[in-house]
């Protein structure tokens, strides 16, 4: 995506751990970075589904910090799919 860095971004936000904002944490220590889901047909794969409501994405910015991703919602926030996943 234009204008978008992602992954290739060779400042990301670097977390009060000291690690960058893709390290995410599940609040007991078990880190969960950026992955591939793995299936036959992504494009066409039920993921399930994440929170996007007020309190959720405050949870998940935490006054900033942005180290509360996964208790927020859930470890699939952290999956990302490649153009070839997408059928359109």
């Amino acid at each position: 995506l234009k204008g978008v860095r992602g992954f290739g971004d060779p400042r990301p936000v670097t977390l009060p751990s000291g690690k960058s904002v893709w390290h995410q944490a599940d609040g007991a220590g078990k880190e969960t970075l950026p992955f591939h889901p793995t299936a036959d047909d992504l494009g066409m794969q039920f993921l399930q589904g994440l929170n996007h409501d007020w309190a959720g994405g405050h949870q998940a910015y935490n006054g900033g910090r942005y180290d509360r991703w996964i208790p927020a919602k859930t470890p699939t926030t952290m999956a990302h799919l490649t153009r070839d996943d997408i059928p359109f």
